[in-house]
């Protein structure tokens, strides 16, 4: 299980989150929204590379983070799959037994894998997130 009470974040001046409240339990979470959204950010601060304005992160158990490859732009890792290894990829890992967070750009992929389904929005010029 992995908790976040009242997060607070902001690069230099811009909120990315203010009083942000979620928890992931058991099971898999996927997380969409655009760039800029806050999605490698919140990675960032749940895996302890950034540190918050406010507020605190609570795991029960290891965090790990499965970055991407250096070879490899920045990009969604079924960028370059075709849609079956996509979908043998989203069946595969349906099959673990922890909490995971999946953070992507691939709605289709998150949709397939995620048995909760996030999307963050920016909300205004603030930098509010929103989470539907």
């Amino acid at each position: 299980m992995l908790i976040i009470n009242n997060l607070s974040f902001s690069y230099n001046s811009r909120k990315v989150f203010e009083d942000l409240n979620l928890s992931f339990s058991k099971g898999w979470t996927a997380l969409v929204g655009p760039n800029g959204s806050g999605k490698s950010t919140l990675l960032r601060l749940i895996r302890g590379a950034l540190v918050p304005d406010s507020g605190n992160i609570y795991a029960n158990g290891s965090v790990v983070h499965c970055p991407q490859t250096a070879e490899e732009p920045p990009e969604v890792p079924t960028n370059h799959m075709d849609s079956v290894s996509a979908m043998s990829l989203a069946e595969a890992v349906q099959e673990y037994a922890g909490a995971v967070v999946i953070i992507t750009h691939d709605r289709v992929f998150a949709e397939k894998t995620g048995k909760i389904f996030w999307q963050l929005e920016r909300e205004g010029n603030e930098g509010n997130l929103s989470v539907h």
